[in-house]
């Protein structure tokens, strides 16, 4: 796909990336299944502030925060 993702649009599939991702997704699915690249997905989720897992981490983990 070559047309550019701008406003409703971008922050519209940022917003379905993130929940995605959130539910156990990995950003490669994710650029896969929507015909998009790794890149722009790994920029999309930054968009929407979504944690990411560091790699190798298994689905649905987050590791936790030290105080």
């Amino acid at each position: 796909m070559s047309a550019h993702l701008r406003g409703e649009e971008r922050a519209r599939l940022a917003a379905e990336l993130a929940a995605r991702y959130t539910a156990g997704a990995t950003m490669q699915q994710l650029a896969i299944e929507t015909g998009r690249s790794y890149t722009l997905v790994r920029h999309l989720l930054h968009e929407a502030k979504t944690p990411i897992r560091p790699p190798g981490l298994p689905k649905g983990t987050m590791p936790r925060r030290s105080r």
